[in-house]
């Protein structure tokens, strides 16, 4: 791969999302599933078996993180390791297989532990990590456009050239691929193959056909085609249930140390070993039987207020927070809503308060800001001047939304609105049927009727949503997933670039002055090269301005309209187990080991889960 430079460093975005657009992404974990009546809970383990639900039906489940119908997302988080650990609660970087890193200039050292094996007994060496960042560099992932040439093995360690000079905030999240999910599944003695043909091959033909064969490869056989350095081992996938036991050899003692140093966590309490026997992901059918019955221990819960208060008294509902936000997303290719002020006047009829998020995810929060982020992001990483200035989308403002109808030639007959060309104004909003979006979805479709657009609301099956509407952009207006990464650049990334091949958004636009919202848009901005040159930037000054205009852009343009923050909601029951507790009903605040994906995932690492 040549060097990065500016040109074919555009070059790389476009074709890496376009090879996201062409395959779709690695699917998240579901509210619902699918599958039969709830399995028994007679395993006679004593208790010692953690109980959650499959997303997916487990015979479909396959192991390579690369191909996109890697349906395993809980599985990942004890059958692998993370090269390092994201906290949520003090924004550090955990090390885990990696046990440190540093950076000099162009230079990066990532040292590599001696303290994690495969489950076949092999240790996990620098080799293994190089695998896993050669296959995201060859296949086109972000992390490719900061290096000017492939990973290399050093001693013990794992070195790395970048294109340019980089902040350590901006380039530790791309090792991770921004992926809460991330761990290291590539092992050598598996994977390897791959990163031999890419290394040899001599065209962009045969570059391509190895990542087709990547992308195809469906491993789903323990210990020949799936090997695991987590602390629970695959074992089986049966029609009800994954299976996976514990490792004995998993290193409990390092990862609490490591843990201790860097968020200061005293584990007196929990002991230095795993005493979770076994994890069982089932297919129970209809979720939200399953809690009522009591089937499960724990897992994803996005069920509405009035389904959860039917749940036994033993669960809670508890939320990690993340930096996510649920919204519509527009085609901007389409005569309506390609207008700049259609889309405006969208954000003015929702009122997106505390309660519409509580009517949408039950820990849900209001959104303050129109700025492409989170509340908390923004009033982290945007300069409070330029916060000023936003044009306030905040409440419902039918009066606003008419103006600005209007000067783009609609007309409003009685109670009812048309187009310009003197059609009915109609919207068709398309989405995932998860039980609180489609709850949430409701009320934000009947603001909109209210307002006299009639509106069709068409809520289909997941697999129809993620492989037929949203990736290919058969769509005028979806409920999509915003945000959810820890730096504006990740964000805007996510929302704008990722979504480029589907919505057609056009990267440079034009909007007035900042702080200026009323005036003319006589400012051309070019969010393509600001992403580019905020991916290398050493400058603090300079990255604010990129933020600060980044988000003005994002104000006054309004290429999606948020509706709802949502934190990541679970049920766990806490009377038949110890875990660290995150915010629930009976506790205030978060444990600090609690603060990662799950209640379960980052804690069962370290040991600090147990069956009482």
């Amino acid at each position: 791969m040549p060097n990065m430079t500016d040109s074919n460093r555009n070059h790389s975005i476009t074709r890496r999302n376009l090879l996201r657009a062409g395959v779709g992404g690695i699917p998240v974990l579901l509210a619902g599933c699918t599958g039969d009546d709830p399995a028994a809970n007679d395993d006679g383990s004593n208790g010692a078996t953690y109980r959650s639900f499959a997303s997916y039906v487990p015979t479909d489940t396959q192991f390579n993180p690369h191909n996109p119908t890697n349906k395993i997302v809980q599985g990942t988080l004890i059958h692998w390791a993370p090269l390092m650990q994201y906290h949520v609660g003090s924004d550090q970087w955990i090390p885990m297989i990696a046990s440190d890193w540093r950076m000099e200039g162009t230079s990066v050292v990532i040292e590599v532990s001696d303290a994690f094996t495969w489950h076949n007994g092999d240790a996990v060496t620098a080799e293994d990590v190089v695998t896993r960042l050669k296959l995201m560099y060859y296949m086109d992932s972000p992390l490719a456009d900061y290096l000017s040439e492939p990973p290399v093995v050093g001693d013990g360690t794992v070195e790395l050239s970048l294109a340019s000079e980089v902040q350590g905030k901006i380039f530790w999240p791309q090792l991770t691929a921004n992926d809460e999910y991330h761990t290291v599944e590539t092992p050598a003695s598996i994977y390897g193959e791959y990163v031999e043909r890419f290394e040899g091959a001599s065209s962009d033909s045969e570059r391509e056909q190895v990542q087709s064969d990547l992308l195809e490869f469906a491993p789903q056989k323990p210990g020949e085609e799936v090997l695991g350095n987590g602390p629970f081992e695959f074992v089986e996938a049966t029609e009800n249930e994954l299976v996976f036991e514990r490792h004995d050899e998993y290193p409990v003692e390092y990862v609490q140390k490591k843990v201790s140093e860097t968020i200061d966590y005293d584990f007196s309490e929990w002991p230095d070993e795993i005493t979770v026997e076994r994890f069982e992901f089932r297919d129970v059918g209809d979720l939200w039987s399953a809690y009522r019955s009591g089937t499960l221990h724990g897992g994803a819960n996005d069920a509405p207020a009035e389904v959860y208060s039917e749940f036994p008294d033993s669960y809670n509902q508890v939320g990690v927070p993340r930096d996510e936000m649920w919204g519509l997303t527009f085609q901007y290719d389409d005569d309506i809503y390609g207008r700049r002020n259609v889309r405006k006047a969208f954000a003015h009829l929702i009122e997106r308060s505390k309660k519409l998020a509580n009517q949408m995810f039950p820990l849900g929060k209001a959104v303050d800001y129109d700025s492409g982020m989170t509340t908390t992001m923004t009033e982290e990483w945007v300069s409070s001047g330029v916060v000023d200035g936003f044009t306030d989308y905040t409440g419902q403002n039918h009066d606003e939304a008419a103006a600005l109808l209007e000067a783009e030639g609609f007309s409003q007959d009685g109670e009812e609105w048309y187009t310009p060309g003197g059609d009915r104004f109609q919207m068709e909003l398309r989405l995932p049927s998860y039980d609180d979006i489609v709850a949430g979805m409701q009320v934000v479709e009947a603001r909109i009727s209210e307002f006299g657009i009639q509106t069709e609301f068409n809520a289909m099956e997941l697999a129809t949503f993620t492989g037929d509407v949203e990736p290919t952009g058969d769509f005028t207006v979806i409920a999509s997933s915003l945000g959810n990464q820890p730096h504006p650049l990740q964000a805007y990334q996510f929302n704008w670039l990722d979504q480029m091949a589907q919505t057609n958004y056009d990267l440079t636009v034009e909007v007035p002055e900042i702080g200026d919202a009323g005036g003319d848009p006589t400012r051309e901005v070019d969010i393509e090269a600001l992403l580019i040159e905020l991916t290398e930037t050493a400058d603090a000054d300079r990255e604010q301005e990129i933020i600060d205009v980044l988000a003005w852009v994002h104000n006054q343009d309004i290429p999606y309209v948020a509706c709802a923050e949502k934190a990541h909601q679970y049920c766990v029951s806490y009377s038949d187990w110890e875990m660290p507790e995150t915010a629930h009903e009976q506790a205030q605040g978060h444990d600090p080991l609690a603060m990662t994906h799950t209640p379960w995932h980052f804690p069962i690492h370290c040991g600090a889960i147990r069956p009482k």
